[in-house]
């Protein structure tokens, strides 16, 4: 059997509770129809009604074959992830943030070896997204040139869970050359700034979510509303019709570098 000369890769944006948890895992065989990828990461940290990830739900996820879930933020809302993380490999949490329990800090990474080439899914957070964990956020550059130091072979995918697309253009061109794609999350809003830079990383500022479409960022928008005026809670959205938002990337296994790359933007 011949090997591939690439490695083809679907990133999707963060999953934001219960209705676009269910739209997406529908509309997962026709995203695998079209573009056929190797390997597929989604965003989970919103998959439990919008805070961290219960077990029901990755056990849905790992019955539909996602390859790799990516966190943020939200990673500790749902505290039944402490029962059962340590149990599995393909949770990566925030890489660059120092745990009180080491059962995460087994979770900073997730490799793969695909043709013989070895794959490094990252997941980093900003200061701006991090405050629950600000004291102990460790500056995401100098902690991605540690990792790279340790194997310079190896294709990286880095998740940058981000506020500002400012500091997600930084780490893209820091890293230009020597991981093989960079997408933001955490703003739950896609940009249209796609591109493949100078040396060959692929990149886009935000890959946006699964989401209502009439929404604030996933939220009811009434809601949300009057949380800015009146304080309290927000919901999250319950209508549809919902979106899609990924990011497909084909990578070649002898450069490391991004050979295409497509925004998806899938009202259903």
């Amino acid at each position: 059997m011949k090997l591939q000369n690439k490695v083809k890769i679907l990133v999707v944006g963060d999953i934001v509770g219960k209705g676009a948890r269910n739209a997406f895992i529908n509309y997962l065989p026709k995203l695998k129809e079209k573009y056929d990828y190797d390997l597929i990461a989604i965003n989970a940290e919103n998959t439990t009604h919008g805070k961290g990830l219960n077990y029901k739900h990755y056990k849905l996820y790992h019955e539909h074959h996602i390859d790799v879930l990516t966190m943020g933020n939200h990673l500790l809302d749902n505290v039944e992830i402490y029962d059962y993380i340590d149990k599995i490999d393909n949770i990566v949490v925030p890489g660059n943030v120092e745990y009180n329990d080491q059962i995460f800090n087994n979770h900073k990474k997730f490799s793969i070896i695909f043709e013989n080439k070895e794959i490094i899914f990252l997941n980093l957070l900003s200061v701006s997204a991090g405050q629950k964990f600000l004291e102990n956020i460790n500056e995401p550059l100098s902690y991605f040139d540690n990792i790279y130091n340790l194997n310079h072979n190896a294709i990286y995918i880095i998740d940058y869970h981000a506020e500002y697309t400012l500091e997600k253009n930084l780490l893209a061109y820091y890293v230009d050359n020597r991981a093989s794609l960079v997408y933001g999350t955490h703003t739950h809003v896609q940009t249209s700034d796609e591109r493949i830079l100078p040396n060959g990383t692929g990149f886009i500022s935000d890959v946006g979510m699964c989401g209502a479409v009439d929404s604030i960022i996933g939220y009811d928008y009434q809601s949300y509303i009057n949380k800015f005026k009146n304080g309290g809670a927000s919901e999250i959205a319950k209508k549809g019709p919902y979106m899609i938002n990924a990011l497909y990337a084909e990578i070649s296994l002898e450069n490391k570098k991004v050979i295409k790359l497509e925004r998806i933007n899938q009202k259903l």
